[in-house]
């Protein structure tokens, strides 16, 4: 395992020195935590190391910044801390990794503390993996320019376009990626599809509300004078 091969790299005294320039420009280090982030975006599979990839404020556009804050996760808790329930927690997270047999959907680990931690803002999906970015869900493969990508088309739920995009996925497998909850942003053959969620019944009744506004202004509530 990856994440192995670099506490392992903790047990030369050398790589793990304060302040040696060793830890930061390990040639090894930098390999596997390149590949690892790459594959946690990739399949949205997580750990304690990179559960920070989940946060909503993460861009992940700015890679080396990604990569800087991933390094030092590794190498302040893989490789420099080897004992206490520091410890422990990680030999928890690699031991129940070995003996998975199916995929940890809900991203479980144990953090520093021994807390039951579950990441549910990141759904892996048939072979997709979908980050959840503000009030919609955003396909992997799309995630680090998300900010610069624009839909080449927007579909409405339940509309013609959409039904079509079914029977499309289904043909491919992947319709469960359009099961989430939400606005979805994913990539299917090439083209970027914006797929509009149904309002929810509160944001149904607000629309309403601002309607009857409209049509009676004098039933809009009045701001108070002071």
């Amino acid at each position: 395992m990856l994440i192995d091969a670099i506490r392992q790299l903790g047990a030369d005294p050398k790589r793990i020195t304060p302040g040696s320039p060793a830890v930061k420009t390990d040639p090894k280090l930098k390999e596997l935590t390149e590949e690892i982030v790459r594959l946690s975006v990739e399949f949205g599979i997580l750990t304690e190391y990179t559960a920070f990839l989940a946060k909503d404020g993460t861009d992940l556009s700015k890679r080396d910044k990604v990569l800087s804050e991933a390094q030092s996760n590794f190498v302040n808790r893989g490789m420099k801390t080897r004992s206490g329930i520091g410890a422990v927690n990680q030999g928890m997270n690699s031991n129940a990794q070995r003996k998975q047999s199916n995929l940890n959907r809900s991203n479980k680990f144990y953090d520093k503390n021994m807390n039951r931690v579950e990441i549910k803002n990141v759904q892996q999906v048939n072979d997709r993996a979908f980050f959840k970015r503000g009030k919609r869900w955003v396909d992997s493969q799309i995630l680090e320019k998300e900010k610069e990508v624009k839909p080449d088309i927007t579909i409405k739920f339940a509309s013609d376009e959409y039904n079509k995009l079914v029977t499309l996925l289904t043909k491919q497998n992947r319709q469960g990626t359009i099961s989430l909850k939400g606005d979805i942003l994913l990539k299917v053959d090439g083209k970027v599809i914006l797929i509009k969620a149904p309002k929810t019944e509160k944001e149904t009744e607000q629309n309403k509300e601002k309607k009857q506004q409209q049509v009676n202004p004098q039933n809009a509530p009045k701001q108070n004078r002071r």
